[in-house]
């Protein structure tokens, strides 16, 4: 059985973000061809290298679902128009209403 980054990587994606750094690194690393970093944000960045899923040996990000944020730079080719999936695995401590939010994307409005 081919590992899960093996198998994520294999559907060619766009961003792959597993958010596995190290402690201390402010940069999220995009693991497929399109090499679009990120950067940890907020007024207490996540807290890194956590235990990820129990099959793979990356660890995860910690997020407290209060001012912790990550985030890619806009890129034209993310401005996705049509159809696309979005992939996220994560476990809360507890779900209340709108929160446990995987994937978000900002309008940006540019007028001439």
């Amino acid at each position: 059985m081919a590992s899960y980054r093996a198998e994520v990587l294999s559907d060619n994606p766009l961003i792959y973000l597993r958010l596995g750094e190290a402690i201390g690194s402010s940069t999220m690393f995009d693991e497929s061809a399109s090499k679009f970093n990120g950067t940890y944000d907020g007024t207490n960045p996540p807290t890194l290298a956590r235990v990820g899923l129990a099959a793979d040996s990356n660890t995860c990000a910690d997020f407290d679902g209060v001012n912790d944020l990550a985030t890619v730079t806009d890129q034209a080719s993310l401005r996705l128009l049509n159809g696309f999936s979005v992939e996220c695995i994560m476990q809360t401590d507890s779900i209340a209403a709108g929160d446990a939010k995987c994937f978000g994307k900002a309008v940006i409005v540019v007028r001439g």
